[in-house]
């Protein structure tokens, strides 16, 4: 009868053993799909702004490109604005006037000299 209790204390702790190393199996495996579902949130979110910060910096590039050439237009426009006004506001008998006060503006700079 001592060896019949024996073999039922052997059989109880290999029962414990077996049910310790299940649980440890089920433990090991939840582990690895918290891991593996962590992986796949941080996968999404990384994606998600790495997606959000190209599209904002290609955004900003296009926004860029077309405000200097909208700045290049204007700049010309300008000096062709600039060369009408002065046109409309300057005759040729004005630009003869305005010569011959140069010049005579240089020979009295000469002629102190």
């Amino acid at each position: 009868s001592a060896k019949h209790a024996y073999e039922d204390q052997l059989a109880a702790l290999e029962e414990e053993a077996a049910r310790r190393r299940a649980q440890r199996q089920a433990e090991a495996e939840e582990d690895r799909r918290r891991q593996l579902a962590a992986s796949r949130i941080q996968a999404t979110v990384r994606s998600f702004f790495l997606r959000r910060f190209f599209r904002m910096t290609v955004a900003h590039s296009k926004e860029m490109e077309v405000i200097s050439a909208k700045k290049d237009q204007l700049s010309m426009q300008l000096n062709s604005l600039r060369g009408t006004v002065f046109d409309m506001t300057y005759d040729d008998q004005d630009r003869e006037e305005a010569a011959t006060r140069m010049q005579a503006w240089w020979r009295g700079t000469l002629a102190r000299r």
